[in-house]
């Protein structure tokens, strides 16, 4: 299931998309602000016409989540 995600980004002169923060909630619904302190992974994708960009980051705590930037709609979702 997809999750709606806030995140933090750098965008560069060029147009590049770094994610940098994202907000989580724990398991007790308190939102917890994580630094991403490496994207391992960056891809360029097309799915029936709607342009993504997914990223696999490690967060600051060691785990490691998949972000999805929809390009047209500039939603973030994080994927399971």
């Amino acid at each position: 299931m997809n999750v709606p995600i806030d995140v933090i980004a750098i965008f560069d002169p060029q147009g590049n998309i770094t994610p940098s923060y994202v907000h989580l909630e724990d398991e007790k619904h308190k939102l917890i602000d994580h630094k991403i302190t490496q994207v391992k992974l960056q891809q360029n994708h097309k799915y029936a016409g709607i342009f993504t960009i997914d990223y696999l980051c490690r967060l600051d705590d060691g785990h490691e989540i998949n972000l999805s930037f929809f390009v047209n709609s500039h939603k973030w979702l994080m994927k399971p």
